[in-house]
């Protein structure tokens, strides 16, 4: 993301095939942004492969320019979720928790897998 809200990958919108363009429809929710093609989308993808995003949807989202983000892009959705900086140590840590638990548990039953 970059200083003016503009979300640049042109590899992930070339997966998605979301060429320039392609005009999409934004959801979102208090920590996240999913970007869906419209026919009427309010959003286009750019020349340059770049999306320009509202900077009240990014705030609202908890996305902030010059921050990284974690794109997911979902071909067989046909979608893509912007996830903010938060989010990304939200998940690191729910994995590590997950994991220490497994292994505590695995070393106490004598599972080891």
């Amino acid at each position: 993301m970059d200083h003016r809200g503009r979300l640049t990958s042109r590899q992930t919108f070339g997966h998605l095939q979301w060429h320039p363009g392609k005009a999409l429809v934004g959801t979102f929710g208090r920590n996240y942004l999913l970007l869906r093609p419209a026919p009427d989308g309010e959003l286009t993808v750019g020349e340059r492969g770049r999306l320009l995003l509202p900077s009240n949807l990014l705030h609202y989202c908890g996305i902030g320019t010059h921050r990284q983000t974690l794109l997911i892009a979902a071909a067989d959705h046909d979608m893509l979720v912007v996830h903010p900086q938060q989010n990304i140590a939200e998940m690191v840590r729910g994995f590590h928790e997950t994991q220490f638990q497994r292994n505590v548990h695995g070393r106490v039953s004598g599972d080891h897998r």
